[in-house]
């Protein structure tokens, strides 16, 4: 069998899908506008097809002759596109024109719950209707997805994974932990970036909660992004 992904495969999470059916035997094949960095954690067997036409705001969907022609020379099995305010639109508008079928899409989260208004949102609503299969990794994204008039039926409910080769409890390091100021306190961290779509706020705003029911836990919030000052000062009750 032969997969066509259009993705973006600088992403950790396009980097495994695509090496998941490599190692299983396919005939991987990745669309791309983003090449993988060296370091990456994609299969050798994967072969990727970097978009030469611009990637910016409505110039992206003059790919599709591009990516046309790339799927042609390929010609998959499977047609599987990630992020749908992208590559979910051009690989809608590609099986509308084409007849191409079957078509897998996968939603990210901040393409339907940020990326999907206006003109956007009707092509994505166009784009699943397409689709004949539709995946993601929640329970809100599936109650925006039927809202955007997906069929649930056809919609995966596929949640991300732990690699705990890498990921296991350990020797604790008792420095850190001084550092922290958090001995013999339970801990509640947040890896999140600080962005608005990730509501690192509604997380500050639980800490009183949880303290009135177990005293003493400690909060760690570890990420960064363009909200932390806003957080910091909303933190500080300033």
């Amino acid at each position: 069998m032969k997969i066509c992904y259009l993705a973006n495969a600088a992403s950790i999470h396009t980097q495994r899908w695509a090496s998941y059916f490599a190692e299983h035997d396919w005939e991987v094949d990745l669309i791309t506008w983003h090449p993988p960095d060296k370091d990456a954690e994609i299969n050798a067997n994967v072969d990727v097809h970097r978009i030469l036409f611009p990637p910016h705001y409505i110039a992206r969907y003059g790919a599709l002759l591009e990516i046309t022609g790339l799927i042609r020379k390929i010609r998959p099995d499977i047609i599987h596109a990630h992020y749908l305010g992208h590559f979910g639109i051009l690989a809608g508008l590609y099986g509308h024109l084409s007849g191409f079928r079957p078509i897998v899409l996968t939603a990210w989260g901040s393409d339907i719950l940020i990326d999907a208004k206006g003109w956007k949102k009707r092509l994505i609503k166009y784009a699943l209707r397409r689709a004949d299969c539709i995946t993601c990794d929640g329970e809100s994204i599936v109650e925006k997805l039927v809202r955007l008039g997906a069929n649930r039926e056809k919609i995966e409910l596929i949640y991300h994974g732990t690699d705990t080769r890498k990921f296991k409890p350990g020797q604790k390091s008792q420095q850190l932990i001084e550092e922290l100021g958090v001995v013999d306190s339970p801990i509640v961290i947040s890896l999140r970036n600080l962005k608005p779509i990730y509501n690192v706020e509604s997380l500050i705003k639980a800490v009183p909660l949880v303290l009135k029911e177990i005293s003493g836990v400690k909060f760690i919030i570890a990420g960064d992004g363009e909200q932390k000052k806003y957080l910091e000062s909303w933190e500080m009750g300033t």
